[in-house]
Formats: structure tokens, C-alpha cells, sequence
């Protein structure tokens, strides 16, 4: 078994900002990595596992990739969330692997890819390689961490020039390239050194672009639920209102006009209603409706709050009346109450001043 790890498109910044993560992945240096293939035989129940014995050394370039790829798909703004764990396999195979020397690596590594291949009981579950992971992260006090992560291998092309003879060759075995919806990863930070298992003592953060269903059974549920034991946060109620609150305060505190807060408070209602994508947050929230100049601010003002809404996995059951309607509030008591849509507004202010304003409303009156 032969995979190549892209390094395309990549460039190294010395000046760009370190990427902030939501488990504040600083300096993350992998010190051990091995890869096995996960593959369906015939017509098999689920699929097998073509293991590999060994520890690949990785240095270099190659290394400082994975580093950085890994930093930037559990960074600030990714679709990362953090998970519940609900089951000690296979955590109790990840904790093993901190202190283990490469013969137990290589074993246990092997064991955590046996239970995927049994999780994967669909054809409709890719085939691949699983990356097995052992690294740190911090910067005085190193924090523990192992990544695991379902790499789908695709094709691609790789060219050589030489004496002004140009070559083209085809690879059909490429993992890990840019292309982010190729690959699942699951971190598990020890952020409480114990002998034994303990699941207090993890915070586990998962990047899947296929977690947008609404329930434990859509296409990302294998990997992190039948595989790795892991469940969507209960808090995810408590993280969608926070999320609402906050952001609503800043825009009323922040606005510069009337017209701004009425248009950005009814962008986050209509945020929160019609966003097709399951994760959400404040860093996706800003891209798409704050001002440029705003954002870092916004964000600054939210992370000061509650920083583990930068992203999280919608839930707005505790929101759903407020979301629903937006308002128009005026000096004499009057209230004009429309819904929340996407697209043109039932109800648009045509003309404002101190003694009136005037209001055009997408629709006739049918009654009082």
C-alpha cells in the first residue's frame, strides 16, 4: 500500500497571523503517524483492513503540511465542533497510544482500525485510508493530543520538466490534499494527564463537511458515533441561544444606525432559520453578513463571552418564537410585526425622519 500525502497549493506565511482554534492549537507538532486501508472485499458486510506495520517517519515539508492542514481544519471558522464522548472504545486504545513505545503503537493503531472497518457497514461509506496521529500542541506546558482521520483516496496528477522534456504522471492513491470534504478528523486532546482512562479528561473536537444532518443518523454518523463512541453536544440548545443573545447585543450596542441594526438583526434571525448548513457560528455569521471592518471585533466581543460559540452545531429549540418575527417598533407605541424570510422583505422602510415614517408592506390588508 502506497499513499502520497499533497502538498499542493500550499504556502508558508512567515508574517500571517497563527490560526486561532477553538482548543487553541498552538505550535502542534506531530511526532508519530502511521496509515492504514480501509477497503470493501466483494461483497462483504463491511469492510476489511489492510494493515501496515510500521511508524512512517515523517519530516520536512511533508510534515509542516499536516501540521498546518490539521491546524487550519480545527481552527477558528472551520466546521469544528466539539463532541460528547460516550463510549471508552476505541478511547480507551487512543489513550494507550501516548506513552506506548512503536511495537504497542502499531497494535493499538491496528485495533482502532479494525473498529472503523466494522463501523463502515454501507457501500455508500467510502473506502480509504485511517491516519493515525500522535502529537502536542502549546507553547511553555505541551498538551497530549492524537487525531485520527478517514482519508479518502483520490486521483491526480503530478509533472516533472526535465532538459526541456515535460512529463505528466497519473496518482490514483492522493490523501489529505486541500480538498477539505475528502477527509474526517477526530481530536483528542488530554487536557488532564491520568494513568487510566477517564473521559473527563478529554475534550474531543470533530471537522466532518458531511455533519449536517439533524439527527445520529445521517452520513457522518458512522465516523464519529459507530466508530469512535462520540455524541453531538446536548448543550447545542444552550450554545444556539447564547449564540442568538450575544450576537443581538452586539448589533444593538455596535450599530451605527437604525437601518443597520434593523437589517443585522434580521440577518441573524434569518441566519438561524433558513442556514441549510447543520454548523454555525460567529465566524461564519461575520463572513457572511458583517462589514469587513467589523468582524475581528464582532468576534473579539463574542469570544470574550462565550468563546465556544465560534462554532457549533445548531439547535434553536429554546429560540424558535424569537426567530421567528422581526419588528418594527415606533415612537407613538405602534408595532409592526412581520416574518422573518429569506430573500425580499415582507415589510421595508421607505422613508424615515422625526415626525413620521413611512413604510411599504408586500401585501394588502385583509382585516384588522
Amino acid at each position: 500500500m502506497r499513499v502520497f500525502l499533497s502538498t499542493a497549493n500550499h504556502v508558508i506565511d512567515k508574517d500571517k497571523t497563527v490560526i486561532k482554534s477553538p482548543l487553541n492549537l498552538i505550535n502542534l507538532n506531530i511526532t508519530d503517524l502511521i496509515i492504514h486501508r480501509i477497503y470493501l472485499p466483494g461483497q462483504q458486510s463491511h469492510f476489511a483492513v489492510e494493515h501496515s506495520n510500521n511508524i512512517i517517519p515523517l519530516s520536512g515539508k511533508a510534515k509542516l503540511t499536516l501540521e498546518q492542514r490539521l491546524t487550519k481544519v480545527l481552527s477558528r471558522g472551520s466546521k469544528c465542533i466539539e463532541m460528547d464522548i460516550v463510549e471508552d472504545e476505541p478511547l480507551d486504545k487512543i489513550h494507550a497510544l501516548h506513552n506506548a513505545g512503536e511495537e504497542v503503537f502499531v497494535s493499538k493503531s491496528k485495533d482502532i482500525a479494525d473498529k472503523l472497518g466494522r463501523a463502515q457497514t454501507s457501500k455508500k461509506h467510502p473506502e480509504g485510508v485511517l491516519v493515525v496521529v500522535r502529537c502536542s500542541y502549546g507553547i511553555t506546558k505541551k498538551t497530549r493530543a492524537v487525531a485520527i482521520i478517514k482519508a479518502e483516496l483520490h486521483e491526480g496528477f503530478t509533472s516533472t520538466l526535465k532538459d526541456n522534456v515535460a512529463t505528466i504522471d497519473y496518482l490514483n492513491n492522493l490523501i489529505l490534499t486541500p480538498e477539505q470534504k475528502l477527509y474526517k478528523v477526530a481530536f483528542f486532546s488530554e487536557i488532564t494527564r491520568l494513568p487510566t482512562i477517564n473521559k473527563k479528561s478529554y475534550e474531543v473536537y470533530l471537522f466532518d463537511n458531511n455533519l449536517t444532518s439533524k439527527d445520529d443518523s445521517g452520513a457522518a454518523a458512522y465516523f464519529y458515533k459507530g466508530f469512535l463512541g462520540l455524541s453531538i453536544s446536548a448543550d447545542s440548545s444552550r450554545l444556539t441561544r447564547s449564540f442568538y443573545e450575544i450576537t443581538e447585543n452586539y448589533i444593538n450596542e455596535n450599530s451605527e444606525s437604525i437601518e443597520e441594526r434593523i437589517d443585522l438583526s434580521s440577518a441573524l434571525r434569518i441566519y438561524l432559520k433558513t442556514e441549510q448548513s447543520e454548523i454555525i457560528g460567529t465566524n461564519d455569521f461575520s463572513e457572511k453578513y458583517m462589514a469587513v471592518d467589523k468582524r475581528d471585533d464582532y468576534i473579539s466581543f463574542c469570544e470574550e463571552k462565550d468563546p465556544v460559540i465560534s462554532s457549533f452545531k445548531k439547535d434553536d429549540s429554546l429560540i424558535k418564537n424569537k426567530i421567528k418575527s422581526s419588528t418594527f417598533k415606533f415612537s407613538n407605541e405602534v408595532k409592526i410585526i412581520y416574518p422573518s424570510i429569506n430573500g425580499d422583505s415582507p415589510c421595508k422602510i421607505i422613508e424615515r425622519n422625526d415626525e413620521f415614517t413611512i413604510v411599504k408592506i408586500n401585501g394588502y390588508l385583509i382585516g384588522n
